[in-house]
């Protein structure tokens, strides 16, 4: 009778466990978030996922120099991070063994055939959900910048000069290394033909950067920066540059579609706008897929599950999409939004390096 009593109750125990979906075992999860820009909306996005599922969000950000080094001793501690955000290619394979594989998931039949293959390994693995598509150039303050005046290296010396002679910082750059140099420094390569050739030769030692004539011009947009910069971009933060335009102080920054959302703590009432970086009269504004949200390999089966639940819930939802289109989408390139807001302008051109401003 004994026996047969712990057999039934064992039997009770394992039915109902079978009833009970995998990922309601997970009642939190851990995401690392990247952007820090986007931080405190999306904190509020957690608070309204754990009122409608009771699953709550613990979030982990930085927007400083140490993020890749953050992440990294978050994956490599414990495994604790359940969703992570990184960038497809290089820095994707780097967390290689730590990405799960998202073909599975609805949601990725909703993505452009670019932005599929924009997460795809060379594998053939769907790493992440992209998140935005992110442009950048000069954005500019209407009352203080006449972007139609603005074409090549004489017309931006002309107004850099001018600016400093009004004591208003003509163009202010900020001491995160992706701003001060990476973001400038990919408009000369992106302006060649062939740009994984050319890469690949430079790499190879087969060309010398100032024998090539967009670098060269390059080169002197950034004496004339240095040469009139009001403020020192050593000690320039990101929230200083941005507030700095935000109130007026800053003609244009160096920055892209991302830095909206900083704006709005300061109620900017000025037109705003974004144009290309001149170089060689370039008249492009620099874009691609930065970043993707990524579920980690390493968690439980259970945790992969409810990472995944969270994503579909984010873009499916009527809150998470109210919040995708408000957070990520409300910018600059709005205008390229095609409603869906998975794609965020994503289209065959929008793949490659560059679109026309």
């Amino acid at each position: 009778m004994r026996k047969f009593l712990s057999l039934t109750l064992a039997a009770i125990f394992v039915l109902g466990l079978a009833l009970i979906p995998a990922s309601a075992e997970v009642n939190k999860i851990s995401i690392y978030v990247g952007k820090g820009e986007i931080v405190d909306d999306f904190k509020a996005l957690t608070e309204a996922y754990k009122a409608e599922t009771g699953v709550s969000v613990e979030m982990v950000s930085t927007a400083g120099e140490d993020g890749g080094a953050l992440l990294k001793s978050y994956l490599t501690a414990d495994n604790s991070l359940t969703i992570f955000t990184t960038s497809p290619g290089a820095n994707a394979a780097t967390y290689d063994a730590y990405i799960a594989d998202l073909s599975d998931m609805d949601i990725m039949k909703e993505l452009s055939a670019g932005a599929v293959e924009a997460v795809r390994s060379p594998e053939g693995k769907l790493s992440g959900i992209p998140f935005t598509v992110e442009g950048y150039g000069f954005v500019y303050n209407a009352n203080l910048v006449d972007k139609d005046s603005i074409v090549d290296l004489e017309s931006f010396t002309k107004y850099m000069e001018a600016s400093k002679e009004k004591g208003i910082d003509g163009l202010m750059l900020s001491n995160e290394n992706y701003f001060l140099i990476v973001h400038i420094l990919a408009f000369p390569f992106a302006m060649q033909e062939d740009v994984e050739g050319f890469v690949g030769k430079v790499v190879a030692g087969e060309v010398n950067l100032k024998d090539v004539p967009e670098f060269v011009d390059w080169a002197k947009f950034y004496d004339v920066i240095r040469a009139n910069a009001v403020a020192d971009p050593l000690t320039t933060a990101y929230d200083q540059a941005t507030g700095g335009f935000a109130t007026g102080k800053t003609g244009m920054l160096h920055q892209g579609n991302w830095a909206f959302s900083m704006f709005a703590d300061y109620k900017v009432e000025f037109e705003m706008g974004m144009i290309p970086v001149p170089v060689l009269g370039n008249d492009k504004i620099s874009a691609s897929v930065p970043g993707m949200w990524v579920v980690n390999s390493q968690a439980t089966p259970e945790e992969q599950q409810a990472a995944k639940d969270f994503l579909n819930w984010m873009y499916a939802s009527e809150v998470g999409k109210d919040w995708l289109h408000a957070t990520i989408s409300d910018s600059e390139l709005r205008r390229t939004l095609t409603g869906n807001c998975l794609l965020c302008g994503l289209t065959g051109s929008l793949c490659r390096h560059a679109w026309s401003a």
